[in-house]
């Protein structure tokens, strides 16, 4: 069994993006895919140049990120309404003003200098900008790195998940809300 945890936040309140000498959040073509994993093979793998290839065009937004002296350096993905998870086969359910944050990550040679909080931020602003009010992301609870990175950014645990890979079933169980004191 393998679990995992959605995170969500409302997107009032954005805090600042880190300095970032340049950095930008491109909206993907297939031009930009194909660069990326022309200077990065090792890392932006055939197999995410495929992935990310066929997510074009389809409900799903995906994002590159792209340092100020031009090179790639990391990537992520938005969706609007319900959230996919392949890989759990698992669909999140999110209503019509909820923006589902996924497949995120950072070069090895850009950790810890900031691209993941870039990337998160830049997302949180896009969505703002397109209507959405709050944002949901799911981290499987071994990745501390990202999990820390969405704390930090106000993300707070929404449910737990529960995936059973012989079964190829997941379950959701909701966690509850702290109550407000006076109530």
């Amino acid at each position: 069994m393998e679990r995992l945890r959605t995170y969500s936040r409302d997107l009032e309140d954005i805090p600042p993006a880190p300095r970032s000498v340049g950095r930008t959040l491109v909206a993907a073509d297939a031009a930009a895919v194909e660069d990326f994993h022309a200077r990065e093979p090792r890392t932006f793998s055939s197999r995410k140049r495929e992935v990310l290839l066929g997510r074009l065009g389809t409900a799903e937004q995906v994002w590159l990120i792209k340092d100020g002296d031009g090179s790639w350096v990391g990537w992520a993905h938005t969706c609007r309404g319900s959230g996919p998870n392949s890989r759990i086969h698992h669909t999140l359910r999110l209503g019509a003003d909820e923006v589902y944050f996924f497949d995120d990550a950072t070069i090895p040679a850009r950790r810890h200098q900031g691209v993941h909080a870039f990337g998160i931020i830049a997302r949180l602003e896009a969505a703002k900008a397109a209507g959405a009010r709050r944002a949901v992301t799911t981290i499987t609870d071994s990745n501390q790195a990202s999990i820390a990175s969405y704390t930090k950014l106000g993300f707070a645990p929404r449910s737990i998940l529960l995936h059973f890979p012989d079964l190829g079933r997941t379950v959701e169980l909701r966690v509850p809300r702290p109550r407000r004191r006076g109530r």
